[in-house]
């Protein structure tokens, strides 16, 4: 290789360390419009399994849907371009736009349905014999032994959700439900009704929790009792 050729190579090498440095940070090649989050919505069910014998009848069908933001902050209704799988087939069948159906025959079988499109979100299932609980007051809400409703700013405190299903007055249906807060600048409450009083929770402060099942004939709920920052 003539000299005039290895100057020419040697002015190219930092060009080319750029570039593998460029190539290496994957996000600088993520395009505005991929999908950072895909949420499944409700992100919990509790569906009626199929019945045997004479007169069989098929388990619930519901149609779930998703909704995607990009990396460039756009939400959109992804239900259609989204792949929708199953992690028990046997239990519950998922297919194109987000229908699925419980071919499970006994209570208490559950599924995890999931959503893909870039990312992915997911729909706890669990099944259930007889007949729905419904109404407001349905869910109850139980609190841990020994926890009283005055609380401490920075506390946390496992909450746990019951109702009357398949024969089993108090079922739990904890993992099944949707957990929501009336006063999230107060407290918090995760999918898996984990409590955080915030550290900015001041004196005078309170909040209720609210559980929500859905089944395919409607949705039954509970609310807690008021949790409050003591006054001084």
């Amino acid at each position: 290789m003539t000299r005039a050729a290895l100057e020419r190579v040697a002015r190219l090498l930092p060009v080319l360390a750029i570039v593998l440095m460029l190539t290496a940070c994957s996000d600088f090649w993520v395009s505005d419009s991929s999908v950072q989050t895909l949420t499944v919505s409700p992100n919990a069910l509790i569906l009626k399994a199929a019945t045997t014998g004479t007169n069989p009848v098929a388990g619930d069908t519901y149609t779930l849907s998703a909704s995607g933001t990009t990396v460039g902050g756009t939400t959109s209704d992804y239900t259609d371009a989204a792949s929708w799988t199953s992690s028990a087939t046997s239990v519950v069948t998922a297919s194109a736009n987000g229908v699925i159906n419980v071919v499970a025959t006994t209570a208490d079988q559950t599924a995890v349905i999931t959503a893909k499109d870039g990312a992915t979100g997911t729909c706890s299932v669990l099944t259930y014999t007889g007949t729905a609980p419904s109404g407001s007051s349905a869910v109850t809400i139980d609190l841990p032994n020994g926890l009283s409703t005055t609380v401490s700013a920075g506390q946390t405190f496992q909450l746990k959700a019951s109702a009357s299903l398949s024969n089993n007055p108090t079922h739990d249906i904890s993992n099944y439900v949707t957990w929501t807060s009336n006063n999230p600048a107060v407290a918090t409450i995760s999918s898996t009704g984990l409590v955080t009083v915030l550290s900015t929770a001041t004196t005078g402060d309170n909040f209720y929790i609210t559980a929500t099942a859905t089944f395919a004939s409607g949705t039954a709920s509970g609310q807690s009792s008021t949790f409050s920052l003591p006054l001084l």
